[in-house]
């Protein structure tokens, strides 16, 4: 009665306390009762599935809470520029780099690079630049 308390609908909501199986799923009230499985041994605590990595862990597909998109443009000399973004859970997130260009095509140094640097930038960066600019698209997606 374990993963087929999920399938069949009969997962419960995880209760503070309560001693739940190895291999148990539980709905999560912190993380809008996203499905958690026990991974340790049966016990009990006082913290939600979704921050108890230990015991817990994800079941099944997460939700998309949020798509940004966005072009960060690198102007002549520049060899980074952050873009803002809405407040992300970073380690629900990914960035995909979704293309570049340049007005020089032959100076490598102009093949750019993206990075999440917080959970409210994205840094684009490139090794060095002569006089060119740069530009690269970019998608952000946060998981439930």
């Amino acid at each position: 009665m374990n993963a087929s308390d999920f399938i069949g609908g009969n997962a419960e909501v995880w209760v503070s306390g309560k001693t739940y199986a190895s291999g148990k799923i539980v709905l999560s009230p912190a993380d809008r009762m996203q499905p958690y499985v026990r991974i340790t041994a049966a016990g009990s605590g006082a913290t939600d599935p979704s921050a108890d990595s230990t015991n817990y862990a994800a079941f099944g597909g997460r939700s998309i809470k949020s798509i940004q998109r966005g072009t960060i443009a690198l102007g002549n000399f520049d060899t980074s520029k952050s873009a803002t973004i809405t407040a992300v859970n970073t380690g629900k997130s990914v960035l995909q780099h979704l293309g570049s260009t340049t007005n020089n095509d032959t100076n490598q140094s102009d093949f750019v690079a993206i990075e999440l640097t917080s959970s409210t930038a994205i840094t684009a960066s490139r090794v060095a630049s002569l006089s060119s600019s740069a530009s690269v698209n970019w998608q952000l997606t946060e998981w439930f």
